[in-house]
């Protein structure tokens, strides 16, 4: 299997859960992994930075996270721009970015808890991206062999 299908767009929820449990799929995904390649972009970071101080997680395991399993892609398009080109993509317009984020990295995955937030079969029909929770994607790489 060839490094650009394994790229993987990682949204936000997968990561906070991940600092909130060394349990479960989220954690083992961004942990325990061999070598896909975790990406997220400069809105997703941003919207990191408030979650976290939101919910009183130290900004440095976010830094520390982010600087040891991710690359952070700029995205170059306005957010207004973002939202109206993928709206039809999104069931919430605030999650557009991750899909924009995932289309333009030529991502292969789209790697999030909150599927019912995306359109998942125009996503995969339209834009050549699979939605997958962290458990389901862990799995796909097993069958693989790819851990």
């Amino acid at each position: 299997m060839n490094q650009q299908s394994l790229l993987a767009f990682v949204d936000s929820d997968v990561i906070i859960s991940s600092l909130l449990s060394d349990q479960g799929a989220a954690y083992a995904l961004l942990h325990q992994l061999s070598q896909p390649s975790l990406l997220i972009s400069n809105f997703s970071e941003r919207e990191l930075a408030i979650v976290i101080a939101r919910l009183n997680i130290a900004s440095e395991k976010l830094d520390s996270l982010i600087s040891n399993h991710f690359r952070t892609v700029a995205l170059n398009q306005n957010l207004a721009t973002i939202k109206q080109r993928y709206a039809e993509f999104v069931t919430d317009i605030n999650d557009a970015h991750v899909v924009a984020g995932a289309h333009l990295t030529h991502s292969r995955f789209l790697i999030s808890y909150n599927l019912k937030d995306y359109q998942i079969g125009n996503i995969r029909a339209e834009l050549n991206v699979v939605v997958l929770t962290p458990a389901m994607f862990l799995q796909y790489l097993r069958n693989q062999k790819e851990i």
